[in-house]
């Protein structure tokens, strides 16, 4: 009985560890990400999201893993928790515990709008395909080629590429040079 009761508290322990270690600093920083396409995206506590003026005061937050949305004019939003960076486990185990990590996704042109941006970059890529399968295209690419080559044997500018740090990394020892000088079999 001694040995169940003993398990069971190392068992809480470590898991209360594990908890520790994965739970995101407080002092994180708001992530906004923009989609020029699509969407733009706000990562951050309740607090920072309501300080950048992006949520409506009456707004009624989601609970679990529920989200909501909103819309104004054209502008769809999307409101919902998020799993915090650094955080392990499985999704109940963020969605149960009291995590302050919200995402906020904002669709200006709503999101029907996105599938037309989707066919809108398909579009574009068809086109940049096309043109460098034409003789303009290929004769650009041709340029490009000639200019990179040129670049890369003209001595000045690898000189002067060389002294900017971190632009040319330093030359590698040839495969198969030993370690040892000499050392060998007879």
């Amino acid at each position: 009985m001694a040995k169940a009761n003993f398990t069971a508290a190392a068992e809480a322990s470590n898991a209360s560890a594990r908890t520790e270690q994965s739970t995101p600093s407080a002092d994180r920083e708001l992530q906004i990400r923009i989609d020029i396409e699509r969407y733009t995206e706000y990562k951050g506590t309740r607090a920072q999201l309501e300080a950048e003026g992006i949520i409506p005061p009456d707004l009624e937050w989601p609970e679990g893993g529920r989200d909501t949305e909103w819309t104004s004019g054209q502008t769809e939003y999307v409101l919902c928790r998020c799993r915090p960076d650094g955080l392990r486990g499985p999704n109940s185990v963020w969605l149960r515990g009291n995590y302050d990590c919200w995402m906020l996704r904002i669709f200006p042109g709503g999101c029907a709008d996105v599938i037309n941006s989707q066919i809108r970059l398909k579009l574009r890529e068809v086109h940049r395909a096309l043109y460098f399968r034409s003789a303009e295209g290929q004769a650009c690419s041709t340029r490009t080629w000639q200019a990179a080559a040129k670049a890369h044997t003209d001595e000045r500018f690898q000189a002067f590429k060389a002294l900017i740090p971190g632009l040319v990394p330093p030359p590698r020892k040839p495969r198969g040079a030993s370690k040892f000088s000499g050392a060998g079999h007879d």
